[in-house]
């Protein structure tokens, strides 16, 4: 150790030399600028050469404690000081020494660091220093690994080493780290922190996976206005607006509300403290809500939310015949049969619908402290209820009986032809024949009797299927034509005015009350 430290105090004494010639020459081109100046830039030129020459005082001294820590191998010390003698006044020599120090503490990965510092600052080194630092920067570099953080690192937590501060998550690049063990920790203000341990080898870059025993994010909810409504979260009241806590990780639903006093619903003044009240002693205020928002809070970080807040000062009154009839507000379900509540002012869309019965849908708007009450009476979709699937049934049966015997028909009438073709051949022969030929005329005979028995036959099952077919397509075309579905309109009523329409097989009906 003692050829390192004698090189590097000899820079350091070279340091000193060039301090002082910084700070002796400092006077004359003061002097100099002050014989060629007014007597104004003279004193500012003065008054710079005085405080340049306070700062590399200062620099100096540090670096002569610095170096005396050094010889004594008081590292810790020595490199405290050259580090305020580099802030105030840096050189090579210096530099060299406080990466000297850090290897000598063990901080290896800090040392190569300023080693690599010294490379980029002065490319060019005297022979002397180059001859120190270039086996110094390969002995370093064979003492290091890097480290590279997987699972839980939370944006924006602090990262500690072995105590000491690295930086913030998530990391650019992996983390030059020391070999031997570690311990590390990512901090994050309002949670538990995320701790591990590891070890390196020289060269190995570290992958090491962090888990968080905690896992929750912090949600902070307030109002547009700074009105104070209720927060709920997931279905439950967890308090007042500006709020802010802990929730689990993941998707939550966000909604606001409460009473406010009217003459702030359409300012920006908050209301005066205590304004969210019971409904029934909210008389001078009106309903605020939000839809549910959805918010993502991710691990240890903070969500901030703040939910569209509507006026609900309308109500609105449904009632739906049959009772298990659907209704839906702006393509929501809220209810069947009957539904009474508050809406934002403005534009709605109101949709009724059942099993079994035509839909209704119907636009209302609402105004301010007024009720409309909307009566929407659904009328089944077909005549005859349930049967339609067997009606649908029955007309596929009965155009497959029709095909089914036109087809039997046309082969049938196909040999019914060739028989009767047949049977003329026949008679033609039997006509030819004389008296003389009696075995002969007998034979044609019997074949002619047997040929017209064929042809009674194919004739008569020509005729009957073609009866079936024509039949069963009949019957298919009838329940198609005939057993039509009814197209009626339901019975809709708003208020205090009533009407119907209706439009059925062979007529048409209007009638209405006011």
């Amino acid at each position: 150790m003692s050829r390192p430290r004698g090189m590097f105090l000899g820079s350091a004494w070279l340091a000193l030399v060039l301090l002082g010639g910084a700070a002796h020459a400092q006077p004359s081109a003061s002097a100099s600028a002050s014989a060629s100046a007014s007597a104004g830039a003279g004193a500012a030129a003065g008054a710079a050469a005085a405080s340049d020459g306070a700062t590399t005082k200062a620099a100096r001294e540090h670096f002569a404690k610095g170096s005396a820590f050094f010889k004594k191998e008081a590292w810790a010390q020595a490199l405290t000081e050259l580090d305020e003698s580099l802030r105030l006044h840096a050189q090579a020599g210096m530099m060299a020494m406080a990466a000297a120090c850090l290897e000598k503490l063990g901080r290896y990965d800090e040392a190569l660091a300023r080693y690599e510092d010294l490379r980029r600052r002065y490319p060019v080194l005297r022979p002397d220093i180059e001859a120190e630092v270039a086996p110094a920067i390969a002995r370093v570099a064979g003492l290091v690994g890097t480290l590279t953080l997987r699972g839980d690192a939370p944006a924006g937590a602090s990262l500690f080493v072995d105590e000491r501060l690295r930086g913030k998550l998530p990391l650019a690049s992996p983390l030059r780290v020391a070999t031997g063990h570690h311990a590390v920790r990512a901090e994050t203000e309002g949670f538990d922190p995320i701790t591990a341990t590891f070890d390196v080898r020289p060269g190995e870059d570290h992958v090491e996976v962090l888990a968080a025993t905690s896992r929750q994010g912090r949600l902070r909810v307030s109002d547009k206005h700074n009105r104070a409504l209720d927060v709920v979260v997931d279905g439950a009241v967890v308090g007042t607006t500006p709020w802010e806590g802990l929730v689990s990780c993941g998707d939550h639903d966000v909604r606001l509300h409460g009473f406010v006093r009217l003459d702030t619903v359409d300012d920006d003044e908050a209301p005066a403290p205590g304004s969210v009240e019971a409904p029934e002693a909210a008389l001078d205020r009106t309903e605020m809500a939000s839809p549910p928002t959805a918010v993502a809070v991710r691990l240890h970080e903070v969500t901030a939310v703040t939910p569209a807040v509507k006026d609900l000062d309308a109500l609105l009154r449904v009632e739906a015949t049959p009772v298990k009839a659907a209704i839906a507000i702006d393509r929501e379900v809220v209810g069947h049969g009957t539904w009474q509540g508050r809406l934002p002012l403005g534009a709605h869309t109101v949709e009724v619908t059942a099993d079994g019965f035509l839909p209704v849908q119907k636009e209302v708007r609402l105004e301010r402290r007024k009720q409309p009450e909307l009566h929407v009476g659904l009328v089944r979709a077909a005549r005859f209820g349930t049967w339609g699937p067997r009606r649908r049934a029955a007309v596929g049966v009965s155009y497959a009986i029709g095909a089914a015997g036109l087809t039997v028909a046309a082969v049938a009438g196909l040999l019914w032809f060739s028989a009767n073709q047949q049977e003329s051949q026949l008679d033609h022969l039997n006509s030819l024949c004389s008296s003389s030929c009696v075995n002969v005329v007998g034979g044609l005979q019997s074949m002619a009797s047997s040929t017209s028995n064929e042809v009674s036959a194919y004739r008569t099952a020509t005729l009957v299927a073609l009866g079936i077919g024509a039949a069963g397509g009949a019957a298919g075309t009838l329940l198609i034509v005939w057993y039509r579905p009814i197209e009626r309109h339901p019975a809709i009523w708003t208020s205090q005015v009533a009407w119907s329409a209706g439009v059925g097989l062979g007529r048409l009906e209007m009638r209405g009350s006011f």
